[in-house]
């Protein structure tokens, strides 16, 4: 059986240049955002860990002030993203920024603390966790000592 020459270019023929191109970009821009949004989910994830974290290191040294009845010092060091005391410390991790407001008298060595009283009373403070994307506060209230994480 013979074949026609319009035959015979169609089965030559492939994509043009154009089409090519297209279909790349088009690759290229899917790629992106499906980067941007696993970028973004990652950075959300380790916000509210570190949050979580903090807010939980914080309640546990409340508690332990008022079981103990002795003060219980929390060491917050803001450029290491470090929060705790020697028996249990939280690091907030590279992705997050930690920065703090803390009554003058409870700053001790270049850190913040937070000072837990067994009557329930702290020197109160306020942690800012924040990423490129968003932020949350912990905050600790002087009068009761409630761990507060918004």
């Amino acid at each position: 059986m013979q074949t026609s020459p319009t035959d015979a270019r169609e089965a030559e023929r492939g994509l043009t240049l154009l089409e090519v191109l297209v279909v790349l970009s088009l690759l290229g821009f899917a790629l992106v955002a499906i980067g941007n949004v696993t970028g973004a989910t990652a950075r959300r994830t380790a916000l509210e860990t570190a949050v979580q974290q903090t807010a939980d290191t914080l309640q546990a040294a409340r508690t332990r002030a008022i079981g103990s009845g002795l003060p219980v010092a929390v060491e917050i060091d803001a450029e290491a993203g470090r929060i705790g005391w020697p028996a249990h410390e939280v690091r907030v991790g590279t992705s997050v920024r930690l920065e703090a407001v803390l009554a003058r008298e409870a700053a001790h060595d270049g850190m913040g603390r937070i000072v837990f009283f067994p009557d329930g009373t702290s020197t109160g403070g306020s942690l800012t966790l924040r990423t490129a994307d968003a932020r949350h506060t912990v905050a600790v209230h002087w009068l009761t000592g409630a761990v507060d994480a918004q």
